[in-house]
């Protein structure tokens, strides 16, 4: 009795044996996944783009016919997510016609889960796009798993996601404002015929009344343009046009100009009837305000 229950336990276990020798045959070529980073040297306060590609479907001899693709580790107190997308092609289904391609995100982890056979090459199979949150220089690692379930069996892969992030840069505001003269004269021409003066009204000098802003800043800024009238002179109101004599009525968003300088120019209109008296040359009748601020 006890040598046939010896060879009984024998036989089971050639024939466990025998079963997992048929499901762990792996492909010609293992697979071979990699990753890159958009931009290549993020900074904190900014956005990456993690993309994870397949580098050898053709040669990897075997039918993809399943994929699981696991990113964890993921801290939202450090990471953001703005996007997760399956790039897979679209799956032809697998008996009995079950085909899925979608991703997911739970417990710091984001899933791609694709079952049935892709419909066209693999390249790039997952995209994520992250806020860095925060200022300061690190470096955050995500553990990343690859079950891939082929016509042979399946395969399982292991690597680490590493992303190396600088320190968010320092906003410099660097912005010239230069002045024309700012000198105004009201002009107006007697008409004898209507026994009225044809008022041809403020003018300037050529460039008198334009106002340069030129930003270097490493960041945008909005300028604004404001004018008030000085006391007694409320008469006289004040506007601003473009160098196409076209009205600036809100904040002027000039970019990022640390590389190349940008520049705004904005020409200074004054209105009014004919004042009842004189004005004499060089009284402030008003003043013209620049405002450099963020935009909005």
């Amino acid at each position: 009795m006890s040598i046939k229950r010896v060879l009984a336990i024998a036989a089971v276990i050639c024939l466990c044996a025998a079963v997992l020798a048929s499901v762990t045959v792996m492909a010609a070529e293992p697979c071979a996944f990699s990753y890159s980073l958009d931009p290549a040297d993020p900074v904190a306060g900014g956005q990456v783009t993690l993309t994870i590609s397949l580098d050898n479907f053709d040669t990897i001899g075997n039918q993809i016919r399943g994929l699981q693709v696991d990113v964890s580790g993921i801290d939202l107190g450090e990471l953001e997510i703005v996007s997760r997308d399956s790039l897979m092609p679209a799956p032809d289904p697998i008996p009995p016609g079950v085909s899925i391609n979608t991703t997911s995100f739970a417990s710091g982890r984001i899933r791609l889960t694709y079952i049935g056979i892709p419909t066209g090459p693999v390249t790039d199979v997952l995209q994520i796009t992250f806020n860095i949150l925060g200022t300061e220089a690190g470096s955050i690692e995500l553990p990343v798993s690859y079950l891939v379930q082929t016509d042979a069996g399946q395969e399982t892969y292991n690597d680490t996601i590493t992303i190396d992030f600088d320190a968010a840069p320092t906003e410099i505001y660097d912005v010239d404002v230069t002045w024309g003269s700012m000198e105004f004269v009201y002009e107006d021409i007697w008409n004898p015929d209507t026994h009225d003066y044809d008022g041809i009204g403020w003018s300037c000098a050529a460039d008198a009344n334009k106002i340069l802003v030129t930003s270097r800043s490493n960041v945008p800024v909005a300028v604004t343009f404001g004018y008030a009238a000085a006391g007694g002179y409320s008469a006289i109101s004040g506007s601003f046009e473009d160098s196409g004599a076209v009205s600036i009525n809100t904040p002027v968003v000039l970019a990022e100009g640390d590389d190349t300088p940008v520049s705004t120019a904005a020409y200074l209109k004054l209105t009014s009837a004919k004042p009842a008296s004189a004005i004499s040359s060089g009284t402030v009748i008003g003043t013209v305000t620049v405002t450099i601020g963020v935009p909005s």
